[in-house]
């Protein structure tokens, strides 16, 4: 919140500059054309000097303030008294600050400020991320979560519990015992107790504290049995959770083109070597072959 906020008034210094600058320009002209006849009145003496024609411009196409100390208006007396070339310029400058200057500003400084807050989110994120302390910390919630959710369907082992179930079962929950801690590490996680457990907002709600993503969730059991025989282990479960926290990086894709590269090597020197095994040897005696 804070970085959004110094983002845009960073962003609004540099608007005034913006803003400043084309007025500057049409309040030259206005001086220059207009500030010798102040004397004649007719709304040029409000440009009879270079600050007090920026600032008539100012007060006409931003503050929307375009009268005479008498409260008549400007550039409608100027333009019937001196042309309608001023009243022209007026048009165009106003067309030009409203549909241009103040839209891209504005959406100059939404997206900066958008920005600069989701750096800081992205910060928070890194940070979080590199936190051993705090992955043990709801690892270890986890994992209780599960221990008990299990305990738990021994007694009732539906696949299937309406929202009230859910609540009394997560109320009749009870704290992991120091005994249990050993039979919990040997718990098997199969993807029917996994999808039981989807079914629980507050396991969700800790996968997402450990910064994995709802599409991740979805296929997460498959996406960690990597062995394909339909179970893991806890162990398994809470590295490949390591490896699923926070975005996609550049490494993950490397390592995988490493760990490809490897492997057809590995079978490249597995074919050589069969195909070097296939080949006949000189024959024994006439007529007679032999296969390594």
């Amino acid at each position: 919140m804070i970085n959004g906020a110094i983002g845009g008034v960073r962003t609004l210094i540099c608007s005034l500059a913006l803003i400043a600058i084309p007025l500057y320009a049409v309040a030259l002209v206005m001086r220059e054309s207009l500030g010798r006849l102040a004397d004649q009145g007719s709304g040029a003496e409000t440009f009879g000097t270079l600050p007090m024609a920026w600032f008539t411009m100012f007060r006409c196409t931003v503050a929307g303030d375009c009268t005479t100390a008498e409260g008549r208006p400007v550039f409608l007396l100027v333009s019937e008294k001196y042309g309608w070339a001023y009243g022209l310029l007026f048009c165009l400058s106003t067309i030009i600050m409203s549909f241009g200057m103040y839209n891209t500003i504005a959406a100059i400084f939404v997206e900066n400020t958008l920005a600069a807050a989701r750096c800081n989110t992205v910060l928070q994120k890194r940070q979080r991320l590199l936190d051993r302390k705090i992955f043990s910390e709801k690892a270890a919630e986890l994992i209780q979560f599960m221990w008990g959710v299990h305990k738990a369907r021994r007694e009732d082992p539906r696949e299937n519990l309406d929202a009230h179930e859910r609540v009394a079962l997560l109320k009749g929950l009870e704290p992991m015992e120091e005994g249990e801690l050993q039979e919990a590490a040997n718990l098997q996680i199969t993807p029917s107790f996994f999808d039981f457990l989807l079914q629980f907002r507050e396991f969700k709600v800790i996968l997402e504290e450990l910064d994995v993503s709802d599409e991740d969730q979805i296929d997460m059991f498959d996406t960690l049995d990597v062995d394909g025989e339909g179970t893991i282990d806890i162990e398994a479960m809470i590295v490949g959770i390591a490896r699923l926290r926070g975005e996609a990086r550049r490494a993950d894709i490397i390592g995988v083109s490493l760990v490809v590269r490897a492997i057809q090597a590995e079978v490249k020197q597995l074919r050589e070597a069969v195909a070097q095994s296939a080949r006949p040897r000189a024959p024994a005696r006439a007529g007679e072959y032999t296969y390594m």
